[in-house]
């Protein structure tokens, strides 16, 4: 694994704990809805104050992307399988081959 991660207990979901992203502390909620077999991530400022609830967690797809706030970390979190095997992000995947990955390595091509 070259890039790091955000380590989520994803059999204790709905979970909320503090993170240190780009020198910030903010609070990170993550949610699982059994129905539609998809996950969303809730962003806090540190004393719980909610900047985005329930941004849709899309395999490959940066978090906050469409989200013009300030407040948010000037940081990539990407929900990414670095091993590019997963097609989409399941709860079978996630935290296993998948994992929400601070994207701060530069892709090598040849």
């Amino acid at each position: 694994m070259l890039r790091g991660y955000i380590p989520v207990r994803k059999n204790n979901l709905p979970e909320q704990f503090e993170i240190e992203l780009a020198g910030a502390t903010y609070i990170l909620g993550i949610n699982y809805n059994e129905t539609h077999d998809s996950f969303t991530v809730d962003l806090y400022t540190v004393d719980l104050e909610s900047i985005v609830l329930g941004e849709a967690c899309v395999l490959n797809e940066r978090l906050w992307v469409d989200i013009v706030d300030e407040r948010i970390p000037p940081i990539d979190i990407v929900p990414m399988d670095e091993s590019k095997k997963a097609k989409f992000l399941t709860f079978e995947n996630f935290m296993e081959s998948v994992f929400l990955h601070i994207d701060d390595v530069e892709e090598v091509r040849p």
